[in-house]
């Protein structure tokens, strides 16, 4: 369908040689459905946008189910005042705010498929408030996959909304650089997944709970987590000392730990309790740095059972030299008695 502008000017002049560009508006003419999957790929703000072009795309990004905010990582970050950091929040808010209140009076309601919210926190110019109410949100609209990053301002850090942990609908949940604080049993989070965590601050026996209310999780990875409350915690990427973290999931497929430099101090013994609660796994992706972490001396491996029976596909990643590398392959087929294959590398 040829603009207005563009039929006023599609005429020539006798002897007139310049060259006629006709624009032809062809998204215009698309289905909805096809229009709110393209706009899915836009950042949420570009997506909003639209809205000024004419009547018909005024609501049309409300019914977007894919809303991507972090493309202030690249408009804010810089040269900024702090009343720009509010105009930001403020945006986030009032956006999930108006689809709320649209869908409660439209006939055709769209959860929420998936939600990246990655911005930096000010918990002093903005309150955790606003943070948590979009994401209730987002809850309340039966959001499926959730990512979550907030990049941490001096020594603030933002404490993820309880709502979270208690979404039926959430299948994906990504977390990095906040704080898990008085997560306290039941978590319930029936239909998880997939959770990732990484550079999250656990305190208490936050982290065990949230794992151990994830009845059906199949795939888990934890990068450089921290319990300050807490001196052991290898699944945390920390030091195991004489406590081991405790979690229940059994249906646990696959996984991929790295762990740091250092990462045990304990014994043989606690190395393969910590490696029994993934007994489970299918598949796992393994990320260390010193090799002495996970030899296992065969005096110990003849009075334990293989703690990994299920494993088929094992990945290492080594920090170190290949010093004694068929010693630590053999540890592994100990751990694993049924793998199919083995990679380190």
């Amino acid at each position: 369908m040829e603009t207005e502008e563009a039929k006023k000017h599609c005429g020539r002049k006798e002897g007139d040689k310049t060259n006629i560009v006709v624009v032809v508006d062809r998204i215009s003419e698309l289905p909805d459905p096809l229009i709110h999957h393209i706009l899915s790929y836009l950042p949420a703000y570009y997506a909003v946008r639209t809205s000024i072009l004419s009547k018909r795309w005024r609501n049309m990004w409300i019914y977007v189910t894919v809303l991507c905010f972090e493309e202030f990582m690249d408009v804010t970050l810089k040269n900024m005042f702090q009343s720009r950091w509010k105009m930001v929040y403020n945006f986030v808010s009032n956006c999930l705010i108006y689809r709320k209140r649209f869908m409660e009076l439209s006939e055709i309601v769209t959860s929420i498929t998936r939600l990246k919210l990655k911005m930096q926190y000010r918990s002093r110019s903005i309150g955790k408030e606003n943070v948590d109410n979009s994401l209730n949100i987002a809850v309340e609209s039966n959001v499926k996959e959730l990512d979550v990053c907030m990049i941490e301002n001096s020594r603030a850090s933002y404490p993820l909304a309880h709502s979270i942990l208690y979404s039926r609908s959430l299948t994906i949940l990504k977390l990095e650089k906040l704080l898990l604080l008085d997560v306290n049993l039941p978590v319930s989070l029936p239909s998880l997944k997939a959770l990732c965590l990484d550079n999250v601050v656990c305190y208490d026996n936050s982290l065990q709970n949230l794992i151990s209310g994830c009845p059906v999780i199949e795939d888990l990875s934890l990068t450089a987590l921290e319990c300050p409350h807490h001196q052991y915690v290898a699944l945390v990427v920390g030091r195991v000392w004489s406590t081991i973290l405790v979690f229940d999931a059994p249906n646990l497929l696959e996984a991929t730990l790295k762990l740091r430099d250092e990462f045990f101090y304990g014994t043989s013994f606690h190395l393969i309790l910590f490696l029994s609660y993934f007994k489970c796994l299918e598949k796992m992706v393994l990320s260390f740095g010193l090799k002495e972490d996970l030899i296992i001396p065969m005096d110990v491996r003849n009075l334990c059972r293989p703690p990994l029976p299920t494993l088929k596909h094992l990945k290492v990643k080594r920090h170190d030299a290949l010093e004694r590398n068929s010693e630590l392959k053999d540890v592994f087929l100990w751990c694993a008695p049924f793998l199919e294959t083995l990679e380190i590398e």
